[in-house]
């Protein structure tokens, strides 16, 4: 036990570089020198991340505030994708990174935040059915949504291999309550592989990013007869 605390005091506390560090002059621990957090009644950290670096300490504030603002010389590229989770601090300066609340936020090319998201559908599968249909079937869970969706965006692969997500094929709208869904495509010749995605979208218009998708082959003709089979018998050869 006092080996994990001694490790948690070495990974928050800094009296090496007197806390002027990059963290250290974000959480005030330069005003302390490095040995002891100055927010004796606790605070919250933001940390934001993505998916190719580790999480970045980007805002602080304290324990009555409703809000936390990223620090200023800090910003958010066009067309980036940002996890910002929020981790409660002690009054001894160790974070709890067990309760932590994140939010998934997107931003467009132009640098808009195009809103609160609904999850992602689950459970995504594509059944082959007669005259060349499939039938494409999702579930949609709304538990920790940011956001209810408005509806279903339905995507193929058409004549391609690769899902053609700028040509929306069908919209199925949401129900609340409603987990399972299903949508019937229409007929298609036999033997072409397709694919399905499905996306949900916010009453905004903005669609989550999810990139699942199931391929199948259509079936447009019946299975082949059955070979004809026809007995003949002959008599046993004397010896």
């Amino acid at each position: 036990m006092s080996t994990e605390i001694f490790r948690k005091w070495l990974a928050h506390y800094d009296p090496v570089h007197r806390g002027r560090t990059r963290t250290g002059l974000a959480t005030g621990l330069s005003i302390t020198h490095g040995f002891s957090f100055p927010r004796i009644r606790g605070a919250y950290h933001l940390y934001r991340t993505d998916v190719a670096t580790a999480p970045l300490l980007v805002g602080i504030t304290g324990p009555d505030d409703s809000t936390i603002r990223t620090l200023t010389w800090l910003d958010d590229p066009p067309g980036t994708q940002r996890v910002y989770r929020l981790v409660p601090v002690s009054g001894g300066g160790v974070e709890n990174w067990v309760d932590v609340t994140y939010v998934a936020v997107y931003f467009t090319s132009a640098g808009w935040w195009i809103g609160s998201l609904p999850n992602a559908p689950s459970d995504l599968q594509l059944i082959p059915l007669s005259y060349g249909r499939f039938s494409v079937r999702w579930s949609y869970y709304p538990h920790d949504q940011q956001v209810a969706p408005a509806g279903f965006r339905l995507y193929s692969s058409g004549t391609g291999t690769a899902i053609d997500y700028g040509a929306v094929q069908a919209s199925v709208p949401y129900r609340p309550g409603l987990i399972h869904y299903e949508y019937i495509t229409r007929p298609r010749p036999d033997g072409q592989r397709l694919g399905w995605a499905v996306r949900a979208y916010a009453a905004s218009g903005h669609e989550e990013q999810n990139l699942d998708c199931v391929y199948a082959l259509t079936r447009a003709v019946g299975p082949p007869a059955n070979p004809v089979v026809q007995i003949r018998v002959v008599p046993a050869r004397q010896s």
